[in-house]
């Protein structure tokens, strides 16, 4: 059994690895807004996650979601940041296969990140009349604890 959660716990850091260093880097992307930047926040969604406690190992954890675009045509990404700054997992929804309510569900092992409080970022894209449209909702945090 040991040796199964090894083995998981090295083919998605190498998975999550590869994604992150293949996708191009673009720093208006995957910043969210300025602090003091409140008002460019976009009332568009919300994506939570309750404090947990962080296990040894690596073992699935899961966060909750809520996309309220003014049209039914959207598309929203979840990135979730450890207290180092780190990315740790990202998430892609769609309105096309995703209901715009829904719980996500993603595996963080211990070594991969440290105990304190982890943040999720969202930006969602939505489309009227071939316009698109896209923005940062506030960010929310959750914690990650020894006990």
């Amino acid at each position: 059994m040991r040796t199964r959660t090894l083995l998981a716990a090295l083919f998605s850091t190498l998975l999550l690895t590869s994604v992150l260093a293949s996708a191009p880097v673009e720093a208006a992307s995957h910043s969210a807004p300025a602090v003091g930047a409140a008002a460019k926040y976009k009332p568009w969604g919300k994506a939570t996650g309750k404090t947990q406690k962080l296990r040894p190992g690596c073992h699935r954890y899961t966060f909750n979601y809520v996309v309220k675009a003014p049209t039914n045509q959207w598309a929203a990404e979840i990135i979730l940041v450890n207290p180092n700054k780190r990315a740790l997992a990202s998430f892609a929804i769609d309105s096309g296969y995703d209901k715009a309510r829904g719980k996500l569900k993603t595996t963080i092992c211990r070594y991969s990140t440290v105990y304190g409080k982890h943040k999720l970022k969202m930006k969602v894209t939505w489309n009227r009349n071939r316009e698109l449209h896209d923005g940062w909702v506030k960010p929310t945090t959750f914690r990650l604890k020894r006990k």
